[in-house]
């Protein structure tokens, strides 16, 4: 069993701009026309010309591309949209002050626009301002209206926001949109942990230890990162924040430490130890006092995930004679076997809405993703190529789900939808990445 499960906390970001809610926005319910969970899911059709440069300043007119160009890609990632690009302009939205009366609707319905997006971008020395609309094109009437305000550096940052604003609007669903990704990267005896965009740009170093670092996972607020070590020799539970890079150690008992994962509110860590010749999972505090304990049983007992209210933990156990997938009320203590199939079920995973648990199984020598209700029923196979599918992590919404394989001949991280659709690479490093973790959407 080498499956390590941890929750780690990203960087923290000091949010400097201010959302101003002075244009009406249409309540969320009434907005929503995408169904994520459809099987035969057609691509929603929005159009988003570029930005207008209110000033004449060379650093807007490029911003005004830029943010524009990023807002498209990072919709076409959700799968769940068809962009109309800059060849589908049929209008010059670059007037100062354009309302609904201005937007020629019919025009951009006949090429295929359902929405359409349009955006103002200023700029005053290192100060940048965003003023961004979503229209309804059938309807001809304003859907969402924001202003951002900000230093120019986190203008990705804003862009992102209005991003998941609208995702919010058209799926009901909270976007994930200026999340991160953490993940294992290296090969052989030295591991360390790293963390990109949710896409896989911005990458960044998060240890230097030379040493094996596993198990990766964020925190619920963003802010730090608990991990295993093998750092001073034997593994051992840190925790990092990442706005300070301050490390604090958890566990450094004699046998293993390892397996750490944040209960929902962040005040406590379930982490796997060795006591008494057995591996069972303790509750301890943030810091490392043990609290209560989780397991009691004979074997491994490894790999704990929360459900999103913090009342069940499903873990992994070979207590069976193999390793499977036990589901504990931590109110009532009652413990049953949710996985009845496969030889190896591995590596679970709550959704973030709390109905499904993805998690790992061995299938004719290989290893695959699948997901189930909480129950145990419903499995359903997400993954189909390569031979090694595994440590699923879902995105914050539940929307999507990164995982590791090695589908071109080396491990690296991938992510899908939920569903098991729009599957595509996200690190091209050196060596192996491996046991991703998904960041909240924090502020």
């Amino acid at each position: 069993m080498k499956n390590l499960k941890a929750l780690i906390c990203c960087s923290a970001w000091l949010l400097l701009f201010v959302i101003c809610s002075a244009l009406s926005t249409a309540p969320a319910y009434a907005l929503i026309r995408i169904d994520i969970n459809s099987p035969g899911l057609t691509k929603y059709p929005i159009a988003i010309p570029p930005f207008n440069p209110l000033g004449e300043s060379k650093e807007e007119l490029r911003f005004s591309k830029e943010l524009s160009q990023l807002l498209a890609d990072d919709l076409i990632y959700t799968g769940y949209f068809q962009v109309l690009g800059n060849d589908s302009t049929l209008q010059d939205l670059s007037l100062t002050g354009i309302t609904v009366k201005d937007i020629q609707f019919r025009a951009w319905s006949i090429i295929g626009a359902e929405v359409l997006v349009t955006g103002g971008v200023s700029v005053n020395d290192d100060e940048m301002s965003l003023e961004l609309r979503l229209f309804d094109v059938l309807r001809g009437e304003r859907l969402i209206g924001k202003k951002y305000s900000g230093p120019v550096a986190i203008r990705e940052r804003m862009i992102r926001r209005f991003g998941n604003e609208i995702i919010k609007a058209l799926t009901g669903f909270e976007g994930f949109l200026g999340t991160r990704i953490a993940f294992v990267q290296g090969d052989g005896k030295v591991k360390d942990i790293f963390s990109m965009d949710f896409d896989g740009r911005n990458l960044e170093q998060v240890t230097s230890y030379n040493s094996l670092t596993l198990t990766p996972r964020w925190c619920p607020s963003g802010n730090q990162l608990a991990f295993t070590s093998y750092k001073n020799g034997n593994p051992e539970v840190f925790i990092k924040r990442l706005d300070t890079n301050a490390l604090k150690l958890i566990s450094s008992g004699s046998g293993l430490n390892i397996s750490p994962a944040w209960s929902p509110d962040g005040r406590t860590l379930a982490v796997t130890l060795s006591k008494k010749g057995r591996e069972n999972i303790f509750l301890l505090d943030l810091n490392g006092r043990v609290v209560s304990t989780i397991t009691d049983r004979w074997g491994i007992n490894v790999s704990t995930t929360w459900s999103p209210d913090g009342k069940k933990v499903a873990f992994v156990s070979d207590r069976a004679g193999s390793p499977q997938i036990y589901v504990k009320d931590l109110g009532n203590g009652d413990t049953r076997l949710t996985t009845v199939e496969g030889k190896r079920n591995l590596d679970p995973a709550w959704s973030p809405r709390g109905d499904r648990i993805a998690f790992t199984r061995s299938l004719d020598g290989e290893f695959h993703i699948f997901t189930m209700d909480s129950s145990g029923g419903d499995v359903q196979r997400l993954t189909y190529a390569g031979g090694l599918n595994m440590s699923p992590a879902w995105s914050p919404d539940g929307t999507m789900i990164a995982f590791s394989s090695d589908r071109m001949g080396e491990l690296a991280v991938y992510v899908m939808n939920a569903n098991g659709s729009n599957q595509r690479r996200l690190t091209f490093m050196k060596g192996t990445q491996e046991s991703p973790s998904w960041s909240p959407v924090h502020e």
